[in-house]
């Protein structure tokens, strides 16, 4: 057990293996149910005439409000690297950490457009703790300790194409040697052509099925709403 930096209150906890689990597993629970209520919530209430028929527009966007929940019930911010190798940061459920050198799997969730985009780092270890980091608290990137983490897993860690793209980017290289691109052919790389965002692995299969829950929800509602109209 070690310590991090002192949270807002000036307070220093302690970080732990496995910290944060319980949180992380009712943060899951709820940005999964998410879809479902936005869909169903508001048909109810159409059906008994609380809300007018406009309310259900919501179920419209309940795709994209999934999406956002299981983003958030793994982002942390105010992350920090400690000396024997756990990842620590803050999140919508609490304090949770990632044991590095009992990581499992590194994932990649990367947004880019016209403004400010995302590119992280998501990290599950033998715990089932996950992080999406992308930078720490004192504005470094994670890449260099993630890299080495990997390289020093006792058992092979799963990395997603994407993930391994940036990782090898921080690889250290002989001098001269040429930068291998995200299949891990030497040469310089063509640029973001054929590039797949590391979110579509790590959110959106979640949420294809997900959506498919939703519209199932949907279509019982509309029924249950032309029935009770007629």
């Amino acid at each position: 057990m070690t310590t991090d930096a002192a949270d807002a209150g000036g307070e220093r906890r302690a970080a732990f293996a496995g910290q944060g689990g319980a949180g992380q597993r009712l943060a899951r629970l709820v940005s999964v149910l998410v879809v479902p209520c936005a869909v169903l919530v508001p048909g109810l209430l159409v059906r008994e005439g609380v809300v007018g028929d406009g309310v259900i527009l919501l179920a419209m966007v309940s795709p994209l409000l999934g999406v956002a929940a299981l983003y958030a019930a793994v982002r942390a911010w105010q992350v920090e690297l400690t000396g024997d190798g756990l990842l620590s940061g803050r999140t919508v459920s609490g304090r949770r950490t990632v044991d590095l050198q009992r990581l499992v799997r590194v994932r990649r969730i990367e947004l880019r457009g016209r403004g400010r985009g995302t590119d992280r780092f998501l990290l599950t270890d033998a715990h089932g703790v996950r992080l999406a980091v992308g930078r720490l608290a004192d504005g470094s990137r994670p890449d260099d300790a993630v890299a080495a983490a990997v390289r020093a897993a006792p058992a092979p860690v799963a990395v997603s194409p994407a993930a391994g793209e940036r990782l090898r980017e921080a690889a250290p290289r002989p001098s001269g040697e040429p930068r291998a691109d995200r299949h891990g052919h030497a040469g310089t790389h063509a640029g973001p052509r054929g590039r797949t965002p590391g979110l579509r692995n790590a959110l959106l299969l979640p949420v294809g099925g997900i959506l498919l829950v939703a519209l199932g929800i949907a279509l019982a509602v509309v029924s249950l709403s032309v029935a009770g109209q007629g």
